[in-house]
């Protein structure tokens, strides 16, 4: 891990001039500058109410893909939360959780979990009739 004063030393040293580094090239020729094995870059998009997120982690001497994870949302900026959540686990190596990726709406509950659920309400119904006749035959 790089701090970003040192990366500013570096790159002041090597009288690197460019203010803003917005693309993958750019982003490697600092990496190799700098003498890291991996970048992160990122990018946040916003036209109306649509909102985009996307990263990527670039193996420098490579110049290749190492993950990459990316999200959109229509509506309130918001909505994008759980996209920028997700995003940052992937770049981790982490595998969001269903519940993180059904909020995100990437996901949706499976049928079979469905059924399951409505396995088990029937058959608390069946358990309550069951002791329910029971009591009344005691009776």
């Amino acid at each position: 891990m790089v701090e970003q004063h040192q990366v500013y030393d570096i790159l002041e040293k090597y009288q690197y001039d460019r203010p803003e580094c917005t693309t993958k090239a750019c982003a490697i020729e600092m990496g190799r500058l700098v003498g890291i094995q991996n970048v992160i870059i990122g990018s946040f998009f916003r036209s109306g109410d649509s909102s985009s997120v996307k990263t990527e982690i670039i193996i420098v001497d490579e110049d290749s893909i190492k993950h990459s994870s990316s999200g959109s949302h229509v509506g309130e900026i918001d909505g994008l939360i759980p996209h920028v959540q997700i995003a940052a686990l992937r770049l981790s190596g982490i595998e969001p959780s269903d519940r993180l990726l059904i909020k995100a709406g990437l996901l949706e509950l499976e049928k079979s979990e469905n059924r399951f659920f409505a396995l088990i309400r029937k058959l608390i119904v069946k358990a309550q009739q069951l002791f329910f006749r029971k009591e009344e035959k005691e009776e």
